[in-house]
């Protein structure tokens, strides 16, 4: 009989174990799942030093190569651009990089897929949405962004890097391109079912043209309902990271065709339409903050273009930032290894969600 009532004593505590828990404040939760930035300046130079290990053994094999012929890019090149040499070796550190755990299809075609990197612990995670560039085009694919996704994921943040359709494969160009980005980011709401994803905590970061529609899913709030672009219940963002990106589509329109072929093309009172629900810019204020990164001597995206976006955005009321990468070009920005821009991405990253290395260093 005591053994019996020993047992039961035992059985009712547990259960009342269980309840306590049940009843554990989110709060208190949630500053347990961030513990993992504590102390994490030791983590972040580890993550530091895998990133430039990787970068060294490419640098080592990898010969100067020659720029791209002008013919090859959209607006054409100058003869001589060797921040090319830049994209050429994040595109070698591929086969070094840390596979992602998932790579997943938010839609049914071949092209609707992201890569899903997650941090160590239990969560939930923090996520930056990743986009890359290309001049919206199909010849540059999701690959040269794993580098820093992968930087990322190991400063505690999951990644979900995407694919969409772009100009020249079946199905890209207007709209797609557009609504394919915004169901990639929606899409997180289902994979926040199967992983731990803080959907509080979510930013997007894009380069060149990425950084364009990582503006565009900020703004696409502002869109209204009989906007060609209007996607119902669009996700929350905490913020927005452009790298050297497109941040003024009639600008670029200017002197390159290729937004009225972003645009669908049509007349021009098609494409003046279109740019409205396009262009960030056209959609101030976004109502998040805005970290702008730009090479010093990007000759792609000239620092006037951010500085003009910077003065018309807070002009709005939008919180705006520019950060100059010393020496760079278009492509340094979105290199983790870059001593300037990498730490100061990861830091802009972490403070947009709240969660800056050093403010939890204070605790």
């Amino acid at each position: 009989m005591k053994k019996i009532e020993k047992r039961l004593i035992i059985v009712v505590a547990f259960v009342l174990f269980l309840m306590g828990l049940a009843m554990v404040p989110t709060a208190a939760v949630a500053q347990h799942n961030l513990a993992w930035f504590h102390g994490c300046d030791a983590r972040f130079h580890h993550c530091d030093v895998q990133a430039d290990r990787v970068a060294d053994a490419v640098s080592r094999q990898l010969p100067p190569l020659p720029p791209l012929p002008p013919e090859w890019s959209v607006p054409p090149l100058p003869p001589v651009l060797p921040e090319w040499n830049v994209w050429y070796e994040l595109m070698e550190r591929v086969p070094y990089t840390e596979p992602a755990d998932h790579r997943i299809f938010y839609g049914s075609t071949y092209l609707l897929f992201g890569d899903l990197r997650l941090p160590k612990g239990s969560g939930p995670h923090p996520v930056a949405i990743v986009i890359h560039g290309g001049s919206w085009g199909s010849y540059v694919n999701l690959d040269y962004m794993a580098p820093l996704a992968e930087a990322l994921t190991c400063a505690g943040i999951a990644t979900w890097n995407i694919e969409y359709r772009r100009i020249g494969v079946p199905g890209g160009g207007w709209p797609n391109i557009f609504l394919d980005v915004a169901s990639a980011a929606d899409f997180l709401r289902k994979l926040a079912l199967w992983y731990p994803l803080d959907l509080s905590r979510v930013v997007t970061i894009g380069h060149s043209s990425g950084g364009h529609l990582a503006l565009w899913l900020a703004a696409r709030h502002r869109l209204p309902m009989d906007a060609e672009l209007y996607t119902p219940n669009p996700l929350p963002l905490r913020g927005v990271v452009s790298l050297d990106g497109a941040l003024d589509l009639a600008k670029i329109g200017r002197v390159s065709p290729i937004i009225s072929q972003l645009l669908g093309g049509g007349s021009g009172e098609q494409i003046a339409r279109r740019m409205k629900e396009a262009s960030p810019v056209e959609l101030l204020p976004l109502g998040v903050p805005q970290v702008l990164f730009n090479g010093e001597f990007d000759s792609f995206s000239p620092l006037q273009f951010p500085q003009d976006y910077m003065a018309t955005a807070i002009a709005k009321g939008d919180q705006v930032q520019l950060i100059v990468v010393k020496g760079g070009g278009h492509f340094d920005s979105p290199d983790p290894a870059n001593p300037q821009a990498g730490p100061a991405i990861r830091e802009v990253v972490l403070s947009l969600m709240g969660l800056s290395c050093h403010t939890h260093d204070k605790h």
